[in-house]
């Protein structure tokens, strides 16, 4: 199992407009300085979706495909965005601490830059895009031998594995 990082930041803008914001890959380079340099290849994201899902594969130079997790979540009238990094079997503690700095660094920029009033028009929509490409094939969803039966809930491609309890809590109010 990898190690994971969980990174998050604190924006007092709406979650709809944090996503629209950062859903679009177009908008990267204003926000996320440190990937442009880090040697990376390429980025795909899922399709944009109403659950605010920021899930993506980074490509490397050497061909591999890093899977990041990510959300905007409403926090208040405001916004969390957080990203999960797990550890590359190849990384070093050194190059860890530094891409989790860096990611950091480019979460407090994406907050500097929404909380001083950047947005991306409300007339975006929040379906498919040019923006991004083809969903990516859906990860493994882990199993809990003993634990509650889950149900699969597949979000842009992406699988949550949810009990009966969870999926009756989400859906209730529709």
């Amino acid at each position: 199992m990898q190690e994971a990082r969980n990174i998050s930041v604190s924006i007092d803008v709406a979650p709809e407009q944090v996503y629209r914001f950062v859903s679009n890959a177009a908008n990267m380079s204003k926000w996320a300085p440190a990937f442009s340099r880090s040697g990376a290849l390429g980025i795909r994201f899922v399709e944009r979706n109403a659950f605010f899902v920021l899930d993506h594969f980074i490509r490397r130079a050497s061909g591999t495909e890093d899977y990041v997790p990510g959300r905007v979540v409403a926090n208040g009238k405001g916004s969390e965005v957080m990203f999960t990094f797990l550890r590359g079997a190849e990384m070093t503690d050194e190059q860890f601490a530094s891409d989790l700095e860096q990611v950091q660094g480019d979460l407090n920029t994406l907050k500097e830059l929404l909380e001083s009033g950047a947005r991306e028009p409300a007339s975006t929509p929040l379906s498919t895009s040019a923006a991004h490409t083809k969903p990516y094939p859906a990860p493994p969803i882990p199993t809990s031998p003993g634990g509650p039966n889950p149900r699969n809930l597949f979000v842009g491609g992406i699988p949550y594995e949810l009990t009966e309890m969870e999926l009756e809590r989400l859906f209730a109010k529709y």
